[in-house]
Order: structure tokens, then C-alpha cells, then sequence
């Protein structure tokens, strides 16, 4: 069995549970736990609004973010 499908996936991540968060200097910050990805670069420290992050309760290493541009 190889990857899932990226449709199949955000099907499923849409059902997980989500916090509003902001884009830090040094990344999101959910439950104590410091996540960054170079996609968050261009967010940080510009002020915006804060964006949905999506995380599953049983593995808080790996988290999905809504971002406006995909």
C-alpha cells in the first residue's frame, strides 16, 4: 500500500479537530509543541489574520494548515 491519494487525505484531515493559530517567527505553536514548514515563510511576521490548523489527537507531531493559497 503506497501513499494515500492527496483527495483521499483532505477528505479525512476535514474531519479532524482544529485550533485558530498564528504564523510565528519560529512557527505555529500548538499544545506546547513549535511546528514550521517553509510554506509558513512568507506568513510570519506580516501580521495577518491567524489561520485553521488541523491536527489529529493521536500523533500531535504532524499538523495541516489552511492556507489561502492551497
Amino acid at each position: 500500500m503506497g501513499d494515500i491519494p492527496f483527495e483521499i487525505e483532505a477528505f479525512q484531515v476535514s474531519f479532524l479537530p482544529s485550533e485558530l493559530r498564528k504564523a510565528w517567527r519560529d512557527g505555529i505553536h500548538l499544545f506546547e509543541i513549535r511546528h514550521w514548514s517553509d510554506a509558513l515563510a512568507g506568513r510570519v511576521g506580516r501580521g495577518e489574520r491567524k489561520v485553521v490548523v488541523r491536527y489529529d489527537p493521536r500523533d500531535l507531531s504532524v499538523i495541516w494548515v489552511e492556507l489561502d493559497d492551497g
